[in-house]
């Protein structure tokens, strides 16, 4: 993956967690460089912690995102379909009003 491609594929679960892991040392190194700047109460375990919470969390935000697209397009085709038999009684509708305009 290289250039713009590599925004628009998403790796599978197994790249992300093999990225993570080959990371694992540069994020504990940010953590403790975090940690100088932040009151001696917040704990650098805490910070990996929070980080991990937040991948999940992304996660599960990404999963719940995907499922609405899903969800929306489906709704979008239902309506362009109700549109259309909408627009199909209508003209029939017409069209009998016509004949009995003609028959009078």
């Amino acid at each position: 993956m290289t250039g713009v491609s590599a925004y628009s594929q998403r790796p599978s679960a197994r790249d992300t967690e093999a990225l993570v892991m080959r990371h694992a040392e540069l994020v504990k190194r940010i953590a403790y460089h975090l940690a100088g700047r932040l009151p001696a109460s917040v704990e650098v375990d805490d910070l990996i912690q929070a980080c991990r919470r937040l991948r999940e969390e992304n996660h599960t935000l990404r999963a719940s995102r995907e499922s609405l697209l899903q969800e929306r397009t489906a709704l979008a085709e239902k309506n362009r379909l109700a549109r259309h038999r909408l627009e199909q009684i209508i003209d029939r509708l017409r069209s009998l009003e016509e004949q009995a305009e003609t028959r009078q």
